[in-house]
């Protein structure tokens, strides 16, 4: 029964000691995620053409901002040993989020993005035959 109270405590303790060594990996990470997030925003910017990147990769430069800014916040709580806030297991909580993130941006680029594009380009070749609207005449 102590086991399972001493690993419950390890995740769940609102104050879990001050000796934290994961300041600086964690600030790299956050800087990776708003540098991916940017990178995301230029290349759809300057690639104004590709609407399939556009429309499936729309979401989530605002979703690893908001990742991102949760770990600013929670590496300033932990550093001040804010009670609650500071546990264990709100870290591996955005850990966990951030890795899903990664694995579904992957997932998409691999499997959904290739399809989505060639579906476009083939949409794409059938209205080049579509006769456009007349335009009326100024008078």
């Amino acid at each position: 029964m102590d086991t399972i109270n001493n690993i419950i405590l390890y995740f769940f303790n609102p104050i879990p000691g001050a000796s934290f060594q994961y300041y600086i990996p964690l600030y790299v990470l956050t800087a990776i995620l708003i540098i991916v997030a940017a990178g995301i925003i230029v290349y759809s910017k300057r690639n104004k053409d590709n609407k399939a990147f556009k429309k499936l990769f729309k979401t989530y430069p605002s979703k690893f901002g908001i990742i991102a800014g949760l770990f600013i916040v929670y590496l300033s709580l932990r550093y001040y040993s804010v009670a609650f806030f500071s546990m264990r297991f709100l870290l591996y909580l955005l850990v966990g989020i951030t890795i899903y993130l990664f694995y579904s941006v992957i997932k998409t680029y691999l499997s959904k993005y290739p399809e989505e594009k060639k579906r476009r380009e083939d949409r794409d070749e059938l209205n080049k035959y579509i006769p456009s609207k007349k335009r009326k005449k100024k008078k």
